[in-house]
């Protein structure tokens, strides 16, 4: 979904930051999973 929003965009560098910005977060996210995860086991 946020690559093809990403690449409807005209200029490629709004589109870098874009997905840029959606991995990150993903990311961040996955991280805070895992330690969430190891704190219970």
């Amino acid at each position: 979904m946020y690559i093809k929003f990403a690449f409807n965009y005209p200029n490629l560098k709004t589109a870098k930051k874009v997905l840029d910005r959606a991995s990150g977060g993903a990311m961040l996210m996955y991280i805070t999973l895992i330690g969430a995860i190891n704190r219970r086991i």
